[in-house]
C-alpha cells in the first residue's frame, strides 16, 4: 500500500504491520516522536486526510481526545493503514518559538588558547644554501609538527605570496599556512550539546569575546525526546547509529553556518571547536555506538579527552582546525557535568555547593575542593511537557506561569492562545495546587466532594473534574481559552509523571548528601544550570520538594553553565587540563546499586506537607 505525506506531497510504500512512524522515518519524513513512539505524548500528531486506518487506540483517546479523534487526529505511533491513504504531518513549533537557553553566567575569562597565529616572511633561499620550507618555519617560530594538509599547502602559499604567510598553529603544531597576512582573524567555536537543545557560541580568540550565538533544537529529536529512546533506536538497526549520528552533526553544521552569518566571517577562520554534552551524545557525535550505555554497568567507549580534526570529525569549519571533546565523567554523567563544575568553580570552593542541571537526565554535583560526587537522574521528559496530558515544550502558545488564589491565573508565553503547558508551569501549577489544597502529600487529586467540605473556593472546586472512569482532573484553562477548543487540564496520571521526575532528582541529592555525611543546613549555596533551572521558580520547586529548601539567598540560577564551561576551554589550554583534573577527582555515585535507592525513591515522590 502506499501512504502520501503532505505537505511535501511524499508517497511511501508501507506495509500493513507498519505504523505510520515508521513509514515516515523509513522514507525520511520528518515527524517528531518524543516519546520514543510510545503513544505518552502527542508530538507525532497526523491528520487523516482519505484511505481506511486502524481505530483509534487507548492511547489515541488518552493523549487527544475525542474531539481531535473526530477532526481526524491520530497518533503516527499507533495507527496503521488498511489501503491506500493520504496524511498531513503537523509540524512542530518552529524552534525559533522554543525558548532556548543561551546565556551564561559573566565570568572573567583568562585568555591563554591553545590557537595562535604568526605572521613570517622567510628568506629567499639558494642552491648553495639548501633548506626545506619547514625547517625556516621551525627556525622563526620553534614549531617541531605541521600536520600532513598544512604542509601539501606550503610551497605552493609561499609561492603565491613571495615567502609571506601566516601560519596557524594548534599548540606546537602547525595546521594551517595562509598568504599574507591574517593574524587579525582567529576564531573558536564553543558547543553544549544537549539531549532536547544544542547551542554554539563563537569566541574571538584574540579578545576572549562573544561574538555571536546560535541554537537549534537537537534533530534526534525525532527518534525520542530521552535518551533511553534514542539507546533503543540505536539498538534495532545497525543503520539508526548513522542517522543518529548524522542528525547531531547536521545540527551543529547548521549552527556554524548561523553563528557565521550574525558575525559576517568565513567558517574557514574558525579554528578551534570545544564540545560538552552527556554521554549519550558524546558517543553519537563520535559514531559510536551507545547501546552499551543502556545496560549495566552503563560504561562509556572513552572517558579521556579526545582532539580530532574538523574533517574526520565532519564540522564544517577550517578542515585542520581542531576539535576538543572534554572528557566524561561516568556512563550518564558527562562532559556537560564538567563543563558545570569548571564554569561554577565548584571543585575549588571552600564551602559545600550543589549543582543541579535538571533535564530529561539530570546531572547532580555536591561537594568542594575537599571532595566532589556526583551521580545522574533519569527524571525522564516531563519537565520539558513530554508525556504530559497537555505538555509542550517552553514556546509561544505554553503556559509556563499559574497563580493561584480563589482562582487559577495561568501566564501564557507569546502572543498566542494557549496550546499546552510546558515544564515551568507544571511545577508552578503543582505547587500552587498544593497549597490550595486539591492535591494532598501523596499527590492524589481530591474529588469535588472532598473539597467542599474542605471550604475549598467555589471556582477551584468546579475545575475538579471526575470522569465516567474515575479519572480525576484538574481544569486550568477552560475550552474558550484555548485554540484547540478543548479544556487545558492536569490529570492524575500528570501528577504521577512529576512526582517520579522530580523523585528522581530529590533522591539523587539526598544520596550525596548522605554519602558525603552532611544536612541541608551543610550546603553554603545551590546553584540551578540549564534552561528548566533558569526558567523555573524557585519557591515552587521547593514547595514540590525538588531542590533541598534552604533560604532562598542560598539558591541561584546559573544560565547555561555547561556552555561557559565550553568556552572557558576554548579560550585556555589551562582550562582544559582543569577538565581532565575534574572528570578523575569527581567520584560517580550509581544511584540503584545502592540498597538504599528503592526506599528512598518512594519517599521522594511525595510533596512536603
Amino acid at each position: 500500500m502506499n501512504i502520501t505525506f503532505q505537505p511535501e506531497e511524499k508517497t511511501i510504500e508501507i506495509l500493513p504491520t507498519q505504523t505510520l512512524l515508521e513509514c515516515a522515518h523509513q522514507g525520511g519524513v520528518e515527524i517528531v516522536a518524543t516519546c520514543g513512539g510510545k503513544g505518552r505524548c502527542n508530538s507525532c500528531r497526523i491528520q487523516l486526510l482519505d484511505g481506511e486506518f486502524t481505530p483509534p487506540t487507548d492511547e489515541d483517546f488518552r493523549v487527544l481526545g475525542e474531539k481531535r479523534l473526530r477532526q481526524g487526529y491520530r497518533l503516527a505511533c499507533k495507527t496503521k493503514v488498511l489501503s491506500d491513504g493520504v496524511v498531513r504531518v503537523i509540524p512542530p513549533i518552529s524552534e525559533q518559538l522554543h525558548r532556548i537557553l543561551s546565556q551564561t553566567e559573566h565570568e572573567e575569562r583568562p585568555l591563554k588558547p591553545d590557537v595562535s597565529k604568526r605572521f613570517l616572511i622567510l628568506p629567499q633561499r639558494t642552491e648553495e644554501h639548501q633548506s626545506s620550507d619547514f625547517e625556516d618555519v621551525h627556525e622563526q617560530i620553534g614549531v617541531t609538527e605541521i600536520d600532513i594538509a598544512a604542509l601539501r599547502h606550503l610551497p605552493s602559499v609561499l609561492f603565491e605570496s613571495r615567502r609571506e604567510m601566516t601560519v596557524v598553529c594548534w599548540k606546537n603544531t602547525v595546521i594551517g599556512v595562509e598568504p599574507g597576512y591574517t593574524c587579525e582573524r582567529m576564531y573558536g567555536l564553543a558547543f553544549d550539546v544537549g539531549t532536547t537543545t544544542v547551542v554554539g557560541y563563537l569566541l574571538d580568540l584574540h579578545t576572549g569575546q562573544e561574538i555571536a550565538v546560535a541554537s537549534a533544537l537537537n534533530a534526534q529529536t525525532v527518534y525520542g525526546g530521552d535518551l533511553m529512546s534514542r539507546i533503543t533506536f540505536a539498538q534495532q538497526d545497525r543503520a539508526h547509529l548513522q542517522k543518529l549520528h548524522e542528525r547531531i552533526l547536521k545540527t551543529l553544521n547548521e549552527i556554524v553556518q548561523k553563528v557565521c552569518e550574525q558575525a559576517g566571517i568565513d567558517a574557514q577562520q574558525i579554528y578551534e571547536a570545544t564540545i560538552v554534552g552527556n554521554t549519550c551524545m558524546h558517543h553519537l557525535l563520535l559514531h559510536i555506538s551507545p547501546v552499551h550505555l543502556g545496560t549495566a554497568p552503563y560504561l562509556a567507549a572513552v572517558r579521556e579527552q579526545l582532539v580530532l580534526s574538523a574533517k574526520e570529525f565532519g564540522l564544517h569549519i577550517f578542515p585542520q582546525a581542531r576539535i576538543v571533546m572534554l572528557p566524561l565523567i561516568a556512563g550518564f554523567v558527562g562532559a556537560d557535568t564538567v563543563g558545570v563544575i569548571l564554569a561554577t568553580a565548584l571543585h575549588t570552593n571552600d564551602q559545600i555547593t550543589l549543582a543541579i542541571d535538571i533535564g530529561t537526565n539530570g546531572e547532580i554535583v555536591l561537594g568542594s575542593k575537599e571532595c566532589l560526587l556526583a551521580c545522574s537522574a533519569a527524571a525522564g521528559t516531563a519537565f520539558e511537557g513530554a508525556q504530559i496530558t497537555h505538555g509542550m515544550r517552553g514556546a509561544a502558545g505554553a503556559i509556563d506561569r499559574v497563580a493561584i488564589d480563589d482562582d487559577v491565573h495561568c501566564h501564557v508565553l507569546g502572543e498566542h492562545s494557549a496550546q499546552g503547558i510546558c515544564g515551568s508551569g507544571l511545577v508552578d501549577a503543582i505547587a500552587q495546587m498544593l497549597d490550595a489544597d486539591v492535591i494532598n502529600c501523596n499527590g492524589r487529586l481530591i474529588t469535588p466532594e472532598d473539597a467542599e467540605k474542605k471550604g475549598v473556593p467555589i471556582a477551584l472546586r468546579r475545575r475538579l473534574r471526575v470522569d465516567s472512569d474515575g479519572k480525576r482532573s484538574f481544569v486550568l484553562m477552560d475550552a474558550h481559552q484555548t485554540e484547540s477548543g478543548e479544556p487545558l487540564v492536569i490529570t492524575q496520571q500528570d501528577i504521577r509523571e512529576l512526582q517520579l521526575a522530580k523523585g528522581a532528582i530529590a533522591t539523587g541529592i539526598v544520596m550525596l548528601m548522605q554519602r558525603l555525611g552532611i544536612a541541608e543546613d551543610d550546603i553554603a549555596e545551590i546553584l540551578l544550570a540549564g534552561a528548566f533551572g533558569n526558567y523555573i521558580d524557585i519557591d515552587s520547586a521547593t514547595r514540590i520538594g525538588l531542590i533541598p529548601d534552604v533560604p532562598r539567598e542560598r539558591i541561584r540560577s546559573v544560565g547555561n553553565a555547561a556552555g561557559l564551561g565550553a568556552q572557558l576551554a576554548l579560550l585556555s589550554s589551562e582550562a582544559k587540563d582543569e577538565a581532565t583534573v575534574i572528570a578523575r577527582r569527581t567520584e560517580h555515585l550509581a544511584l540503584t546499586n545502592d540498597a538504599r535507592f528503592q526506599a528512598l525513591f518512594a519517599e521522594q515522590m511525595r510533596f512536603p506537607g
